[in-house]
């Protein structure tokens, strides 16, 4: 299993102390392979962020607890993610500070090169689509699950307006996008 930790603590937690949080067999014992985090203590509780891979899948866990419990107690494999960044698809501004420098410690670790992503309009709509393979295709996110299989139901990336496009793009960094293409029927 892989550990990276996040030294410089997110900005707003500068009252704590940033240190290992020494969780590493809690990890292992759900077939963790690899881990970024923060983490701090206070007076007697301690805060921080993991976001961590099992079996492919990406999640996130909050390590916030006070001195009767440790960073990892609450730590559930709920809302698998196929990448970690979608998990700033539903989060507050306040989370986004706390967990984006997690990602960006992922990405560097896991040496992700950029994506290509260009907005296209469809009719009334406008699509966001990723290169792939020399080929441009729809962006998929998750929708839900299929309870018969657990199978991730995915459904393409639309927008009622350009400026949400742009908006949902800017949040999967690292990327380069292209312009608006229109695109004929």
């Amino acid at each position: 299993m892989e550990l990276l930790r996040l030294e410089k603590l997110p900005k707003g937690y500068e009252y704590y102390d940033s240190c290992d949080f020494g969780a590493a067999r809690e990890l292992e014992e759900i077939n963790c392979d690899l881990a970024a985090y923060w983490y701090g203590t206070g007076s007697y509780e301690g805060t921080g962020n993991i976001i961590f891979r099992v079996n492919e899948s990406w999640y996130h866990s909050g390590c916030s607890h006070c001195s009767c419990y440790g960073p990892l107690d609450s730590l559930s494999l709920t809302n698998p993610q196929s990448d970690y960044r979608n998990f700033l698809d539903n989060c507050s501004n306040e989370m986004k500070v706390e967990i984006e420098p997690l990602m960006d410690l992922l990405d560097k670790h896991l040496n992700l090169t950029p994506m290509k992503y260009r907005i296209t309009k469809f009719k009334n709509e406008f699509r966001v689509e990723k290169l792939e393979g020399g080929n441009w295709k729809p962006d998929r996110q998750i929708t839900g699950y299929d309870p018969r299989d657990s199978a991730e139901l995915t459904d393409e990336v639309r927008f009622k307006t350009q400026e949400e496009a742009e908006k949902y793009i800017e949040r999967k960094r690292p990327i380069v996008w292209e312009t608006v293409k229109e695109i004929e029927i």
